[in-house]
């Protein structure tokens, strides 16, 4: 137990712990990533990403310059599931790429890609992302990526801890970005961790259910799903098909406030139902729906609710409060969201100690001012 760096009278303390273990088991490899070479403007940039069972038909990317140009990028399917966003970049600096799935951002979208030499690095540049990182199945790869470009050299420590012990998969793309994949045994709750040079990457680590096998769930189909977004405070509905399996059908809507509501379920025809749901928040929603305890195929489904002009892509932020600066004394940095539409804006810092932080709306957007306690890493 430490207080501003320094043991407290008798620390470190010793516990003795009785009784029966979890039984949990712990599975860990370990990768060394190497830096990227350095982009340079008028050079061909590529950001590779896996996203298997869809068609590219339905991704669009965008890149936007330090300058605030935002154009369309190009996407090319690699292999099967594979895709690579390919731009060529007319000015240095952080540049934004976007990614949609079905005008939603992909896990992990937008993402930061620098061109020329990178200013900051560590753990907190990285990003993971996929549906291994939110869901899986007992016995089939549960798939994700992680993507270390902007965090330079070190090395990449994954972990998957639960009931099971799991069967670790790592494929390295050799461009600053990685594919990972687990197999577990028994059903339950994981969680995976991530860390890069010891420092956990955001979000790790991450809690992840892992479904008993699919069965007969397999066998059903969504119908009729919404195509594009919804409004709030208005009913939606889609199709379910059951296809002769037989089980009950149960299904719920996740809020990005992670609100649940139940759907309402009718029976329409023979193996037929409908399901509705009433939004009350704008934002993507989850819609999970499953068979016997077992999420279909598919399941969750992510939805958006509310205006089309809601993007975090758009969210920049500047100011000395993103630079060097000392203990004891104020400082600001300014977010702006005039571009990035009506939504819901969060600030948090990390670091060796709490941080008081106000908020204040200016004609920008917003102005944070925090003081700092203890010298170290600031985490925005």
């Amino acid at each position: 137990l430490k207080f501003a760096d320094h043991h407290v009278n008798g620390s470190p303390f010793t516990v003795k712990v009785s009784g029966e273990g979890t039984n949990r088991q712990r599975e860990k490899i370990q990768r060394q990533r190497d830096a990227v070479p350095v982009t340079e403007v008028g050079s061909q940039c590529k950001l590779t990403f896996k996203m298997p069972g869809i068609t590219s038909f339905d991704l669009s990317a965008t890149v936007t310059s330090p300058g605030g140009v935002t154009e369309d990028a190009e996407i090319q399917e690699i292999e099967d599931g594979l895709y690579a966003v390919h731009f060529v970049p007319k000015e240095l600096g952080v540049h934004t790429v976007s990614v949609k799935y079905k005008q939603i951002h992909i896990p992990g979208s937008p993402f930061q890609f620098t061109v020329g030499p990178l200013k900051d690095t560590g753990a907190h540049l990285v990003k993971a992302g996929g549906p291994g990182l939110e869901h899986g199945e007992q016995g089939m790869p549960c798939e994700f990526n992680v993507w270390t470009r902007e965090a330079g050299g070190g090395t990449l420590a994954i972990s998957v801890e639960g009931p099971s012990k799991a069967e670790i998969e790592f494929k390295d793309r050799k461009d600053g970005s990685c594919d990972v994949s687990y197999v577990v045994s028994e059903p339950g709750d994981y969680r995976i961790g991530l860390k890069f040079n010891d420092r956990h990457i955001p979000d790790s680590p991450f809690k992840v259910y892992v479904s008993p096998a699919m069965g007969e769930a397999h066998k059903l189909e969504i119908a009729q799903f919404p195509s594009g977004a919804v409004q709030a405070d208005k009913p939606a509905q889609f199709m379910v098909r059951k296809n002769g399996a037989k089980g009950d059908l149960d299904a719920k809507v996740v809020a990005p406030s992670n609100n649940e509501d139940d759907c309402f379920i009718q029976l329409i025809d023979q193996d037929q139902y409908s399901v509705r749901f009433y939004p009350r928040e704008n934002g993507i929603h989850a819609i999970h729906v499953k068979f016997n305890g077992v999420h279909i195929p598919g399941s969750p489904y992510r939805i958006k609710v509310g205006k089309d002009d809601v993007d975090p892509a758009a969210v920049h932020a500047s100011g000395k409060g993103l630079g060097d600066i000392k203990t004891g004394e104020k400082t600001d940095l300014i977010i702006d969201t005039c571009n990035a539409g009506a939504g819901t804006l969060a600030v948090t810092i990390d670091g060796p100690s709490k941080v008081a932080m106000d908020c204040t709306e200016v004609e920008e957007g917003y102005k944070v001012r925090y003081t700092p306690l203890l010298p170290g890493t600031l985490l925005h």
